[in-house]
């Protein structure tokens, strides 16, 4: 089986952008880790739920502030970290099947001799 030239460039293309992959997805996680951390250690009431119930407790937030942050910060922030996780995972799973689907061409250009 014979591709054209533009058929090989293109998966030449794919090949390098999934090694690539291993990299900037390892960074994308460490990048959102790292945010929530952030989040924890700087701004707890964004993300610790425990935070926000101790300071309410303590009387320490004004009351208007309070009432919207006790509902909504927490729970917008952790979900927002989630959904980052979430993608970053799918796109590991997506990148797998790419490789899958490489190493298959792979096989099929050198005529299933591997």
């Amino acid at each position: 089986m014979h591709l054209s030239e533009e058929d090989q460039q293109f998966l030449e293309k794919r090949k390098r952008l999934l090694g690539s992959w291993k990299y900037a997805g390892a960074l994308l996680l460490c990048i959102v880790i790292g945010m929530t951390v952030y989040l924890y250690l700087q701004s707890p009431l964004m993300i610790n739920f425990m935070e926000v119930k101790e300071r309410i407790k303590a009387d320490d937030i004004d009351p208007g502030t309070r009432d919207l942050m006790l509902v909504f910060l927490p729970l917008v922030s952790n979900t927002v970290c989630f959904l980052l996780l979430t993608l970053v995972c799918l796109m590991y799973v997506s990148f797998g099947m790419e490789r899958k689907y490489q190493a298959v061409i792979d096989k099929l250009m050198s005529g299933g001799r591997e």
